[in-house]
């Protein structure tokens, strides 16, 4: 199948008007024109690159971007970046970057997220990047933590500022990545944020004002991979392409 037609199809589901405007994503490296195996990732690392090269892959798909800025100037400052960009040329493997245009999509991360968890009552706010929504079933905060981790398989410990365990839990939000700024919103005070990646002053703040919070971990946000999948799995149009999903482990660990 031919790269433009691919291209044009994600770009009518995940429109890269929808994104940022200072958002670094659609096509950062351009390969080969014929297109035959996808491989879909959250973050293109050496592994990655590594596993698309062994598996003959002409496209790699991606959340997170290969470059933050100007191409050029971060190859001249980061040598693994080099090799990396290198590697994708040599074998002429496109990279195609979906970010926050997957963030503000009627199905976004945090709302796959939320359907992950059979959540009822969803309701998307803050521009679709965020959800509201409620436990079929109140749990105490220790078997909700429990629930989480085996959903989203994760392997390293959950933070929190709750400080009880069995307190009732039912009415959430949910907001994948980097979306600690939500807890600043009064709206929502009366839920549980649970939130990819919170910074040190987010917690300070969420203290203070007794804002109830779960941090989860940022590469929760692997659920993209099933999400674009799921989407040429969906359209007969890409029955022909051979759509791969990384399995590669998360790049930082707890002990």
């Amino acid at each position: 199948m031919k790269l433009e037609k691919i291209i044009n199809f994600l770009n009518e589901e995940y429109p890269i008007e929808s994104a940022y405007l200072e958002d670094y994503i659609g096509m950062q490296l351009k390969g080969k024109d014929e297109i035959t195996t996808v491989y879909v990732t959250l973050d293109i690392t050496l592994k990655v690159i590594e596993e698309a090269i062994n598996k003959k892959v002409d496209l790699i798909i991606a959340h997170h971007p290969l470059f933050y800025g100007e191409k050029e100037e971060l190859i001249k400052k980061d040598l693994i970046l080099k090799s990396k960009v290198d590697l994708l040329k040599k074998l002429n493997i496109n990279v195609y970057i979906i970010h926050t245009n997957a963030d503000f999509n009627p199905i976004s991360i945090s709302y796959s997220q939320a359907l992950a968890l059979e959540l009822e009552n969803i309701n998307q706010i803050d521009l679709n990047q965020a959800v509201k929504a409620n436990l079929r079933k109140e749990k105490t905060l220790i078997d909700f933590i429990k629930y989480i981790k085996n959903t989203f398989d994760i392997k390293n410990k959950i933070r929190t500022n709750i400080p009880n365990n069995l307190l009732p839990t039912k009415k959430l939000i949910i907001a994948s990545g980097a979306m600690g700024d939500l807890i600043y919103d009064y709206k929502y005070r009366d839920s549980i944020f649970v939130i990819g990646e919170l910074k040190y002053h987010h917690w300070i703040y969420a203290n203070d004002n007794n804002v109830k919070v779960i941090e989860i971990g940022h590469q929760t946000e692997d659920i993209f991979v099933s999400m674009i999948k799921n989407y040429f799995k969906s359209n007969d149009y890409f029955k022909e392409l051979i759509i791969i999903k990384n399995k590669e482990d998360h790049v930082y660990r707890t002990i």
